[in-house]
C-alpha cells in the first residue's frame, strides 16, 4: 500500500492569515509508515508578493482585495502527470515531487476560485471555477489557454468579463453546492472531459475537440450526492457524500444479466438505460456498520476501494481512511486526528478530499 490523501481545513473567523506559516495538507501511508506533510498557502494578494520564487503564473490584479474572511486552507483534487503531483487549492495548482513531495511550484491565475477536482495530461491542466461552472485550461507555466462555461442547458459558451475579477480573492459567502452543476472530480478519458455534478448526480462529459457537452447518466436506485466518479479499467467508482460507493459500468446485454444485484431481473436489454449500478452502503451492518457523516475521495488499489470518511462541519477534528471490498468488507480503517499535530482551539472542521494510489502497478498493490 503506497497512497497519498490530500485534505482541507477551516480555521475559526478569529483566526489571522500568517503567510510563513506551513500547514498541514498531505498525509502519506506507505506499508506500516506515515506522515503528514505541511505546504505553504498564499491567501491574500501580498502573500504573492512573498512567494516569487515559487509562484508561476499571474500575479494579484490591481483590484485583488484582502479577504474579510478566509477560506479554506488545504488540497482539494489530484492528478498525476509525467510522474509529478499536481493538487488543487481554493486560488493555486501546486506542482508536488513525487517522492519527496516537497512544493516544485505554485501556479495561479485569476480564473481559480474554489478549484475542487484537477485534470491534465502533458499539453494542460484542466480546473474548474467552480460558482460559475468554467472550465480553465492552463499551461505549467500559468498561462490560461482557455476557459469556456457549461450553461443549464448543456450549451458552452465563453463569458464575457471573467478577467475582470480576480477570483482568487473572492470567498464562498454560503455552504452547500455553487454553481448550476457544481462540478466536483475531473478526469479526461481520451480528448473527453468527465466531470461529476453534485447538484445532477451524473456526469456532464465534454468533447475537447468539438466542445460540445453531454450527459451520462446513472440508473439510481437510492438518492445519491456523488463527488468523485473515478474511471478505472472500463468501470466508474463514484463516492456519494452521504457515505455510499457506486460501481457504475455501461449497460450492455452481458453485464445486465451477470451483476449480482439484477441477476433475476428478465427482459432488462428493451429498457434504457445508461450507466447501471452496484451501492455499497457503508452504514450497512457488513461494512462501515456506521453512518459517515462525510464520505470524498477515491482510488483503487488491486480489488480494494479507498475512500476518506467523516470530517464535516460540527464533527469531532478528524477524518478516516477506508478501504473496502467491492463485497462491503472493511479491510483498513485509520484515522488522522488534529490533535496529533495542531491546537484545536484554532480549527472549525478537518475533511479529507481526495486519495491517490501511488504505486504504479494497481493490480498487485
Amino acid at each position: 500500500m503506497n497512497l497519498l490523501v490530500c485534505f482541507d481545513h477551516g480555521y475559526n473567523d478569529s483566526y489571522s492569515n500568517d503567510p510563513g506559516l506551513h500547514r498541514p495538507a498531505l498525509w502519506h501511508l506507505e506499508g506500516n509508515q506515515e506522515q503528514v506533510i505541511s505546504i505553504p498557502f498564499p491567501r491574500d494578494p501580498e502573500d504573492f508578493k512573498q512567494m516569487d520564487s515559487l509562484l508561476k503564473g499571474t500575479k494579484p490584479l490591481g483590484s485583488a482585495k484582502s479577504f474579510e474572511k478566509l477560506p479554506r486552507y488545504g488540497l482539494a483534487g489530484m492528478v498525476r502527470i509525467k510522474n509529478q503531483i499536481f493538487a488543487s487549492s481554493w486560488n493555486s495548482i501546486y506542482e508536488i515531487d513525487s517522492q519527496s513531495f516537497e512544493v516544485k511550484k505554485i501556479i495561479s491565475h485569476p480564473l481559480i476560485c474554489d478549484a475542487h477536482g484537477i485534470a491534465g495530461d502533458d499539453r494542460f491542466l484542466i480546473t474548474v471555477l467552480t460558482s460559475k461552472d468554467t472550465i480553465v485550461l492552463t499551461d505549467f507555466d500559468g498561462k490560461i489557454i482557455d476557459h469556456f462555461s457549461i450553461m443549464r442547458d448543456l450549451s458552452i459558451k465563453k463569458l464575457d468579463g471573467l478577467g475582470e475579477i480576480d477570483w482568487r480573492f473572492i470567498s464562498k459567502q454560503f455552504r452547500g453546492s455553487c454553481g448550476f452543476w457544481h462540478f466536483n472530480h475531473a478526469q479526461l478519458i481520451g480528448d473527453d472531459l468527465w466531470l461529476t455534478s453534485r447538484n445532477a448526480s451524473c456526469f456532464v462529459v465534454i468533447d475537447l475537440v468539438n466542445r460540445k457537452a453531454r450527459l451520462r447518466l446513472i440508473n439510481h436506485r437510492s438518492p445519491n450526492l456523488l463527488h468523485d466518479g473515478v474511471h478505472i479499467n472500463g468501470r466508474f467508482y463514484f463516492t456519494s457524500i452521504d457515505g455510499k460507493i457506486i460501481i457504475a459500468e455501461d449497460s450492455n446485454e452481458s453485464n445486465l444479466h451477470t451483476r449480482t444485484d439484477e441477476i433475476h431481473l428478465d427482459n432488462l436489454e428493451i429498457y434504457h438505460r445508461d450507466l447501471v449500478q452496484k451501492v455499497i452502503k457503508l452504514s450497512d451492518p457488513h461494512s462501515l456498520n456506521r453512518q459517515p457523516n462525510w464520505c470524498r475521495g477515491l482510488d483503487v488499489c488491486g480489488d480494494t476501494i479507498f475512500t476518506t470518511i467523516d470530517g464535516a462541519y460540527g464533527s469531532e477534528l478528524s477524518f478516516g481512511l477506508l478501504g473496502i471490498l467491492e463485497s462491503g468488507k472493511v479491510v483498513f480503517e485509520k484515522r488522522l486526528n488534529w490533535s496529533d499535530f495542531g491546537d484545536e482551539n484554532e480549527l472549525r472542521y478537518m475533511s479529507g478530499f481526495d486519495v491517490m494510489n501511488l504505486d504504479k502497478n494497481k493490480e498487485n498493490c
